[in-house]
């Protein structure tokens, strides 16, 4: 748990010992000065003395109360630190979470205000958006993206956010990094302009958890979803594909639906559960989203593309191409818009036509029903290249097998 959080916030732990690793500090930085060990669920910085257990670092480095960092873990406020907690398909679905006070939402508002505004008259910042991120000028006015030129020191009591100290015995400001601001319901997130060893995303304080949901307004029962992990990537598939549809970006692999957004999906045409072809977006989908929306079908982006929307977009790929084939996984032909008839329990198929294989270029897909365990115990999708003499997996969500030949960029 405490290694994928870490991981998830961008840093890269190394290896030191049977249940050692070492990173930077999200705090101070450093190189190696960060001491995790797992087992015992446990953190250290030899250096600004942060320590902990899962709970505080989600306190700490991602500005959750407690109850929402407990609930965040899957622990319990009351169970014992590194417990482990079974998780049944009901108690992978979390409550729904509390809104920020309307202090920290008016302060919210103002920056964004300012960054948007900063955004769209800086066209240098707009062609990079475009060029980095697949993005354009229209996407970030509709969805009011800003962005902060220099890191900012906020006075957290005009935030609601409770006082901190440092170690000098002064009050702690509130650090806002410099970047691109991503705004959501409840909550602020900032792509840093230098990430450095920090990570590359900073969760502004007193944000909730909820994830970001674009097309609400459109009727459940007629309208399907797709679930992915990365604002940027929803903002993008919002952008690229037309017609009414439901695009959720959880924001993190430990972000699960809470119950009303289970009722809500089970009522749609089909969910696309497609978290980041990697094996923590793998084993989130399954666990968090599969085993808890009955009529959901794992659809990543192909391994082959890339680790996510924006990859594959960036690589030369058509988003259009990759939500077809998914809907023929689901069962659904695709259709002229992405309004689909009501569905009641469609047959997966075996055997599909989807995108070209990485490994021999063959569109034919075989279906292992269930899924496909690997040797280490890691469960995957199970959909592979179907012609005899290939052997490439594909949609597995494991990198490491799906990758073998990387297709050049389409022209």
């Amino acid at each position: 748990m405490l290694l994928d959080l870490i991981q998830q916030d961008g840093l890269t732990p190394a290896r030191k010992g049977p249940d050692e690793w070492s990173a930077p500090c999200p705090a101070c930085g450093g190189n190696d000065r960060f001491v995790i060990h797992p087992a015992a669920g446990r953190y250290w910085c030899r250096q600004c003395g942060a320590k902990g257990d899962p709970i505080e670092y989600l306190r700490r480095f991602r500005g959750m109360t407690f109850h929402q960092a407990a609930e965040h873990a899957g622990r319990p406020a009351s169970s014992p630190a590194g417990q482990a907690i079974p998780r049944t398909a009901q108690e992978a679905r979390r409550p729904t979470p509390t809104p920020p006070p309307e202090a920290w939402a008016a302060q919210v508002e103002k920056l964004i205000t300012a960054a948007h505004k900063a955004l769209v008259a800086d066209q240098a910042r707009l062609e990079w958006l475009r060029a980095k991120r697949g993005l354009t000028r229209e996407t970030a006015e509709r969805f009011r993206l800003g962005w902060l030129p220099r890191d900012l020191y906020a006075d957290r009591s005009a935030w609601a956010l409770p006082a901190e100290l440092r170690e000098d015995g002064k009050p702690k400001k509130l650090f806002l990094p410099a970047g691109l601001l991503i705004p959501g319901p409840d909550r602020l997130r900032i792509r840093r302009a230098n990430p450095g060893t920090f990570g590359k995303y900073f969760v502004v304080p007193g944000s909730s958890n909820r994830p970001l949901v674009i097309g609400a307004d459109h009727p459940a029962e007629s309208t399907g979803a797709i679930i992915v992990e990365s604002e940027l990537d929803a903002l993008l598939l919002a952008q690229e594909i037309t017609g009414p549809l439901l695009i959720i970006a959880t924001g993190s692999t430990s972000n699960g639906p809470d119950e009303t957004m289970v009722e809500d999906l089970t009522k749609r045409p089909f969910a696309l559960i497609a978290l980041d072809s990697d094996k923590a977006g793998g084993k989130a989908a399954w666990q968090r989203w599969m085993s808890t929306i009955p009529n959901a079908t794992r659809t990543p982006v192909p391994a082959t593309w890339g680790k996510d929307h924006t990859d594959a977009f960036l690589a030369g790929h058509d988003l259009c191409e990759w939500f077809a084939m998914g809907l023929h996984l689901a069962g659904h032909p695709a259709p002229d818009s992405t309004a689909v008839e009501p569905a009641t329990s469609p047959e997966i198929p075996t055997e599909v036509e989807g995108l070209p294989c990485g490994g021999c270029g063959a569109t034919r897909y075989r279906r292992v029903p269930g899924g496909y365990t690997f040797p280490d115990g890691e469960q995957v999708d199970g959909w592979f290249c179907g012609s005899p003499d290939c052997g490439v997996k594909l949609l597995t969500g494991n990198k490491a097998v799906d990758n073998l030949n990387r297709p050049t960029k389409r022209k």
